[in-house]
């Protein structure tokens, strides 16, 4: 199973996901910034970060793509209630940054779980 780390400035969302996901077998921490999530992938093996992109101080667009040029092989799945998903610029600056998925909130539990695997495949 994976480590994977949630980064999330909402702690019923951050709690939510973390249960599913050790639910299924995973080791999960979770990070209320991105600085705190820089700090963490900086200091342990991380198999998959999932960042929202909205956040206080530095955002998740922001840490993603310096969590990606410090650590390349993590992948990242993407999540956000505030910003339009799925539009051509997003994708794309998202695939820039290392983004292997995205999720739009609320998100079902199967969306989760399905995000997570294409992610964790796509670093195979």
């Amino acid at each position: 199973m994976a480590h994977i780390l949630i980064v999330d400035d909402d702690p019923a969302v951050r709690g939510n996901t973390a249960r599913l996901l050790s639910g299924k077998g995973h080791t999960v921490v979770e990070a209320e910034s991105g600085d705190q999530a820089l700090r963490y992938v900086d200091e342990a093996a991380v198999d998959l970060v999932i960042m929202d992109i909205v956040m206080p101080k530095k955002g998740g667009v922001e840490a993603i793509m310096e969590i990606h040029a410090r650590h390349p092989r993590i992948p990242a799945v993407v999540m956000s209630g505030k910003v339009p998903l799925g539009t051509a610029a997003v994708d794309s600056l998202m695939e820039h940054c290392g983004s292997k998925a995205v999720l739009s909130k609320p998100f079902t539990a199967a969306e989760l779980l399905a995000a997570v695997e294409k992610a964790l495949a796509c670093s195979s």
